[in-house]
Parts: structure tokens; C-alpha cells; sequence
């Protein structure tokens, strides 16, 4: 039996494997250095077309689609990947399994894990394996 351990999608179902965490939505829109990420993303991207402040936007993306957010943030987390699951109502973020290096253990893959969530403000000391899998259709 083949086994597929990375992000797949198809017509009808998605999965998602990382180490890394899970988080509630309202955890991810107080952390601060993904808010200023985004808000990067948003104007790099283009779509600041009304000028908003820093601050007008942390407003929005509470007030707002975490969806919106979640597209603004998934490139400038890489190589990290999110997802919101079938749902939307969870949050996680984490290194995909297949991308650990031959060279390297486990152990190693997760600490650099750990740091490059610590460096997005996501202050951890451990991360989960996280398997999820969902019927789009």
C-alpha cells in the first residue's frame, strides 16, 4: 500500500499533515507580527485601494472573514503551511512531514519548527502532528 503524506487535494478531498500547532482564531488575530505580515501582503498585493492605516486593518481582520486573513498570511508564513480545515473554524500551522531533510532527525526538524513559529510571534516549545482530512464535496 502507497501512502501519501503530503498536502493533496483532489475533486472531492482534502488533507493536511504538518508539525506544528493549533490555534484559535481569536490567539491568531492578537498576535501582532502575523497582523503586520498580512497587512504587508495586503498592500504589497494591491488591494489597500482605500489607504487603510495599520491599525484600520487590524480592526477589519477582527471585525472581518478570517478566510480574507488566511489568504493574506499563507505565502508570507512559507515554508510553514496553514489551514483553516473543512470549516473554518480551526486554525493551524506547521511544516509539511514530507519536508524534512534525509540529513535530518526528527528532533532537529521540530526545533526548527519551533523557531520559525517563535519568529512569526507564535510562542511555543513543542509542536503536534497534526493529520486532517476532509470531504469537499
Amino acid at each position: 500500500m502507497k501512502v501519501k503524506i503530503d498536502f493533496v487535494t483532489n475533486s472531492s478531498t482534502t488533507s493536511f499533515v504538518v508539525w506544528g500547532v493549533s490555534l484559535d482564531h481569536s490567539e491568531v488575530l492578537k498576535n501582532e507580527k502575523l497582523l503586520e505580515l498580512a497587512f504587508t501582503e495586503y498592500e504589497k498585493e494591491g488591494y489597500n485601494k482605500t489607504g487603510l492605516t495599520f491599525n484600520e486593518f487590524e480592526e477589519e481582520q477582527k471585525n472581518g472573514s478570517f478566510w480574507e486573513f488566511m489568504e493574506l498570511i499563507g505565502p508570507v508564513v512559507e515554508p510553514l503551511e496553514v489551514s483553516t480545515g473543512p470549516d473554518g473554524d480551526d486554525f493551524w500551522i506547521g511544516a509539511p512531514v514530507e519536508k524534512q531533510r534525509d540529513s535530518q532527525t526528527l528532533g532537529e526538524y521540530k526545533k526548527e519548527i519551533i523557531s520559525k513559529l517563535n519568529q512569526l510571534g507564535i510562542n511555543v516549545d513543542r509542536v503536534n502532528y497534526i493529520c486532517e482530512a476532509w470531504r469537499d464535496g
